[in-house]
């Protein structure tokens, strides 16, 4: 099937964004939970929320 080859190279290209995108998001996140917080109070809650 000639049509499956494209389609196949989509996804794949969707699916490298996505990880990336999602990596860089953990990142900003995780920098921001770590800037933003006191330096006492470094806990898991606090990277994953607006402190």
């Amino acid at each position: 099937m000639p049509q499956l080859a494209p389609l196949s190279w989509f996804w794949l290209y969707l699916l490298f964004w996505t990880l990336f995108l999602a990596l860089c998001m953990s990142a900003w996140w995780w920098d921001r939970g770590r800037l933003s917080c006191p330096p006492v109070k470094k806990t898991s809650h606090c990277r994953w929320s607006w402190c």
